[in-house]
């Protein structure tokens, strides 16, 4: 079975009865906006973990705890090559 996205997040919205809704004031996003990225199709950006966090009490250290997927496993076989003008993935 898939692992559900940000379940953290959604699990301390859910104690605080925090609805993905209610986060639309608080980052001035429409509910479209918000259900996108807590379904992990686009990231959250600084100043929504900031505004979110705050909401919810959650301390800037532990941020990536809820707001980041894991991240890929070390040998996934992909290779991050650094120039001076971009980055390349292959």
């Amino acid at each position: 079975m898939a692992k559900k996205k940000y379940a953290k997040l959604k699990a301390l919205m859910f104690e605080k009865d925090i609805r993905q809704v209610d986060l639309e004031p608080v980052i001035g996003r429409k509910i479209a906006y918000i259900a996108t990225r807590m379904n992990g199709k686009a990231p959250w950006n600084t100043d929504e973990m900031r505004a979110i966090g705050e909401l919810l009490g959650i301390p800037k250290e532990e941020w990536l705890d809820y707001f980041m997927e894991e991240p890929a496993p070390q040998n996934s076989g992909c290779r991050i090559t650094l120039h001076s003008q971009f980055i390349t993935a292959s």
